[in-house]
């Protein structure tokens, strides 16, 4: 009897922690509302629907070789370096808070919009003037200063060049955050960026639709939540699945094995498939009824079964259905639910 009332409680105090961040949440995203929908009034001018899809190269995504797996008898303190040092760049991106990742994904759409494939993309858009990136990545907040403002779009820049993934001028020289140049999304270095041919659509090069992006899911998703949506996107392209009556043969299944050595995503990022279904970007299918906050009461191991993700979901003719506004999107469903979708 004490244990199970121990139990009630925890789940009671879970609830409402987690009913709080999606009301902190609800309230940040209203407050860059204004900011978000300029975004994509600047997307409207800019793609005339010519550029139908935005190709982003495998590397960035996932690795070439599957990593080995953690070594789970030491704790996880003592390997988080080499965790961290051996994943692909989108999941190195998303350590730590920022609004790196959101600023890459519009400076890739935007090259596809005004590159042709293989063209070195020179970037010539100042970062805090009408019409710049930072305008583009909907953090220009019109309340807040410019120093905010120009803090805000550096500190983005600076993760990205600290992955390798823009070039900036060397410290202590003025300025040294305009201008950037973009590099290559493996992460090395070594190249400059071009938006990739359409021979590398497939296994080369995850495609998504344009529509993703003119409707501002880049913005409005979390880091976490826009990384399992490129990990899952990249995981179907690779696999196609077939329609089928049996859970098993739907979608894919993102085992924990395929998730560490494959995409370094870890578990807390992976938690937001319930988030993504629930916004209508994809389908999960539980094949274990009865699971909850993603576990199984005393499971045999032989026994579990992965979530199955589905994408583009079944109801789609196209993936170019993607549904938006994604700012009204999410904040009517915020509105609508204050609790999360995932058990508790």
């Amino acid at each position: 009897m004490a244990k199970s009332l121990e139990q009630s409680k925890y789940a009671e105090r879970r609830r409402l922690t987690l009913e709080g961040v999606r009301a902190k949440r609800l309230a940040e995203l209203k407050a860059r509302q204004e900011s978000i929908t300029r975004a994509t009034a600047l997307y409207a001018e800019l793609d005339s629907g010519d550029h139908p899809e935005v190709r982003i190269r495998s590397s960035f995504i996932r690795l070439d070789k599957r990593r080995a797996p953690r070594d789970s008898s030491q704790p996880y303190a003592s390997t988080r370096e080499r965790d961290l040092k051996t994943r692909p760049p989108l999941t190195k991106l998303i350590h730590r808070p920022s609004n790196a990742l959101a600023v890459l994904m519009t400076a890739f759409y935007v090259a596809h919009l005004e590159n042709e494939p293989g063209k070195k993309v020179v970037n010539n858009r100042r970062n805090n003037f009408a019409d710049g990136w930072s305008d583009l990545s909907g953090l220009l907040d019109p309340a807040a200063t410019s120093k905010e403002n120009n803090l805000r779009a550096t500190r983005a820049l600076g993760k990205l060049a600290d992955c390798n993934l823009v070039a900036i001028g060397k410290p202590g020289t003025r300025n040294r955050f305009e201008n950037f140049q973009l590099k290559r999304e493996n992460g090395r270095g070594d190249k400059n960026y071009k938006v990739p041919g359409l021979s590398l659509a497939g296994k080369e090069a995850l495609v998504l639709p344009a529509q993703f992006f003119y409707y501002g899911w880049h913005l409005v998703l979390t880091q976490e939540e826009l990384a399992t949506f490129l990990v899952i996107a990249m995981d179907s392209q690779r696999h196609p699945w077939r329609r089928s009556t049996q859970v098993e043969d739907l979608g894919i299944g993102l085992s924990r094995t395929v998730r560490w050595g494959d995409y370094g995503l870890a578990g807390e990022a992976y938690g937001s498939i319930h988030e993504l279904q629930e916004f209508g970007l994809i389908d999960v299918i539980d094949p274990m009824p009865g699971r909850r906050s993603g576990k199984i009461k005393k499971p045999k191991k032989a026994d579990m079964r992965a979530y199955r993700l589905i994408w583009p979901p079944e109801d789609w003719s196209t993936t170019a259905d993607i549904p938006g506004p994604a700012v009204d999107v999410v904040i009517k469903c915020l509105e609508e639910s204050p609790a999360p979708p995932r058990a508790v």
